[in-house]
């Protein structure tokens, strides 16, 4: 499945049901190619925003993590460590035994 289709302008809200299937690999090749930067990260919020008005509580760890890797790791815009940290801190929050989770705050203790 191309999931690239989701992150354009004209595209759908991001299916709950592929959300794990967008991982950090998939960011990754994103933005390397220069594919709608601004877009993957407004996508990723505005799935976030979804997701918690409706409730989905492991989803929003989950793209909060993407957010907060999207943030830190490859756009690091100003101030991104403190922006990556809520995101995680959110992550953990909604699903605080992801191993993940806590390995990535960790990461971004560390700073840019």
């Amino acid at each position: 499945m191309n999931f690239k289709c989701y992150f354009n302008w004209e595209s759908p809200k991001i299916p709950t049901d592929i959300i794990y299937k967008i991982d950090t690999y998939l960011l990754d090749e994103l933005y390397l190619n220069n594919y709608y930067k601004n877009n993957v990260y407004f996508k990723l919020l505005n799935t976030y925003i979804y997701l918690l008005n409706n409730k989905f509580y492991k989803e929003i760890a989950y793209i909060s993590y993407l957010i907060s890797y999207w943030i830190f790791v490859l756009d690091t815009p100003p101030n991104s460590q403190e922006i990556a940290m809520y995101y995680i801190n959110k992550s953990i929050k909604y699903d605080k035994h992801n191993n993940i989770y806590t390995e990535f705050l960790k990461y971004v203790k560390n700073g840019n």
